[in-house]
């Protein structure tokens, strides 16, 4: 893989809903990971997952942000973007057994912290 289009394709392929984003982060590539969710909203249904993995461009290379970690100095860098997909494709996996250790919220505070914003944004299920 050399490309974002070919590395979007390859997890698409491979089960994974990635897409292409360029927005402050630069050039990235976006990995949804963990559950798959509805919530009703008014008229509409907002889609989310549970968590959101990004590939981005680094100076020597591409690193991956699992989503979860507390700072960039945690991300993994690589030195190809074919690495990092192929490592973002086994830490996803693991993200979706729940198998990842994540580091930024426990289970229950994201929990309290969505119940939190559903309460704000008048959001029901």
């Amino acid at each position: 893989m050399n490309t974002r289009s070919e590395a979007v394709q390859y997890l698409q392929e491979h089960g994974y809903e990635a897409f292409e984003r360029d927005w402050n982060m630069g050039k990235t590539i976006g990995i949804p990971t963990g559950k798959h969710r509805y919530t009703k909203m008014g008229n509409g249904v907002l889609e989310t997952w549970d968590g959101m993995m990004w590939l981005y461009p680094i100076e020597e290379g591409w690193a991956v942000d699992d989503g979860w970690t507390d700072d960039y100095i945690d991300h993994k860098k690589f030195s190809s973007l074919n690495e990092a997909v192929l490592a973002a494709q086994e830490i996803a996996a693991a993200i979706n057994r729940g198998e990842w250790h994540r580091t930024r919220m426990s289970p229950s505070r994201r929990e309290s912290y969505g119940d939190r914003c559903n309460e704000l944004f008048n959001i029901h299920k």
